[in-house]
């Protein structure tokens, strides 16, 4: 298993890397107009961290269905939402507009990939 994380850790760091340094011309592969391009890179430091950030939740969401422990993965998708998603999203809209978006999902991720750590000694590694 612990290979799976090392292969998490390569892919996502190439993925961040491409994202960080290709982003504007990844845009210019979806399309040519200016502005749309220019909006996408105002979030472009948001798409560079999601790979790092959202891969290791993705890999114990496998690891926890392969081992038939999918209710840990609904409580600790309902934790993260109740407890870092809507408050995040919903107090700090007004000031982040659409940033608020990403945070939101980024902080969702993150407290799911900590939490499914958490509770992987209890459901996975017995």
């Amino acid at each position: 298993m612990l290979y799976l994380f090392y292969w998490c850790t390569a892919l996502s760091l190439i993925f961040t890397i491409v994202y960080t340094f290709g982003g504007k011309e990844i845009l210019a592969l979806f399309t040519n107009n200016k502005t749309v391009v220019a909006l996408g890179l105002s979030y472009l430091y948001w798409t560079s961290m999601t790979p790092m950030l959202n891969s290791f939740s993705f890999i114990w969401d496998g690891i926890y269905i392969g081992a038939t422990a999918t209710k840990t993965m609904r409580n600790t998708m309902l934790t993260a939402a109740i407890i870092f998603f809507f408050p995040v999203y919903y107090l700090l809209k007004p000031q982040l507009g659409n940033h608020t978006l990403w945070l939101a999902l980024v902080s969702f991720m993150f407290a799911r990939a900590v939490s499914l750590t958490f509770f992987a000694m209890r459901d996975i590694l017995t």
